[in-house]
């Protein structure tokens, strides 16, 4: 999405000035937006609200079972395998305390067990590194413009 709008910015750029040499005579602050802030705008669109846009339906589990009412959380874990059967995908956001937590193990074993769904395994830092790069890619040109 972001690559698609840093070429839209592009294209419209060269359209408006007639050539691409006559592109870096138009005012920088007007090129960074368009080649710059709208792509990164569309990155972290997509990035944090993608999900919106498709029909498909996520299941966390820390989230969607009850963590205080012991009834409550047995029915759901008696549910766990009917979810991840059903799941096109797991996604394993991994620390070093996931294969402590017998939680996490169970939702595993489930997992190899019925096959269904291809696993992911995505480090915690990963995230965290990407949404701290956009940031800091954003202050820096901030400071620049």
């Amino acid at each position: 999405s972001s690559f698609l709008a840093c070429i839209l910015g592009m294209i419209f750029w060269v359209l408006r000035a007639g050539s691409l040499s006559a592109v870096a005579q138009e005012p920088q602050s007007l090129l960074s937006g368009s080649l710059y802030w709208w792509p990164m705008l569309a990155f972290v669109m997509t990035f944090f609200c993608g999900h919106l846009l498709s029909n498909k339906l996520f299941w966390f589990d820390r989230l969607c079972i009850d963590q205080e009412n012991l009834l409550r959380r047995c029915q759901a874990l008696k549910a766990v395998p009917a979810f991840v059967a059903h799941s096109e995908r797991m996604i394993i956001l991994l620390d070093e305390t996931y294969f402590s937590r017998l939680w996490c193990i169970y939702e595993l074993a489930v997992h190899s067990k019925t096959g269904s769904a291809t696993a992911e395994l995505i480090p915690m830092w990963m995230p965290l590194w990407t949404i701290f790069f956009i940031s800091l890619s954003l202050m820096a040109c901030a400071l620049v413009a």
